[in-house]
């Protein structure tokens, strides 16, 4: 749904959630309240935990950061404000009307940041939207990979397990 989601077709990540959970719920003929199901991981969206090393990451970092979210504006807004953390540089699926790995949620972080691409690395945990959407971009990607997983086929420029090899990689 994701994928299908953009441009005058674009949906919310919670309208996505909701009609794909209806979906499986018809389909199995299960009689259950979707907002209810749901109700987790809305809460989830808005009050994550924070990797460990992230905030420590971004303190000691003193370059420019975008944060690029498939999460709608207003759960990203309410997730950064309950980690504390001074990111004002977003964008977002709902922002940009398309969810990664499309291009257009790169191509406006980089507007945002005034920086081509080879200027700017993505660090992202997913190999399906982080590592192919922004190499598609043309932005090097470091893939927060901590459980080890098999690498896409086209692999990340680098790939580490925690924020402390997230550092070593893009600050040598």
């Amino acid at each position: 749904m994701c994928q299908a989601a953009h441009g005058v077709h674009f949906r919310s990540q919670r309208e996505i959630e909701l009609a794909s959970l209806r979906q499986v719920l018809l389909e199995y003929a299960v009689e259950l309240d979707p907002l209810v199901l749901s109700a987790p991981i809305f809460s989830y969206w808005q009050s994550p935990r924070a990797r460990p090393g992230a905030a420590e990451f971004l303190e000691r970092l003193h370059l420019p950061v975008c944060v690029v979210s498939n999460i709608d504006d207003a759960d990203l807004q309410a997730a950064i404000g309950i980690l504390g953390w001074n990111l004002p540089l977003r964008v977002t699926s709902q922002t940009c009307r398309a969810y990664k790995p499309r291009p257009e949620m790169f191509t406006t972080a980089l507007e945002r940041l005034k920086l081509r691409p080879e200027e700017v690395v993505h660090i992202g945990d997913s190999a399906g939207s982080d590592v192919i959407g922004a190499q598609g971009a043309g932005i090097d990607v470091v893939w927060l990979n901590p459980n080890a997983r098999p690498a896409p086929v086209t692999g990340p420029t680098f790939q580490a397990g925690n924020f402390a090899e997230v550092w070593r990689c893009i600050c040598p």
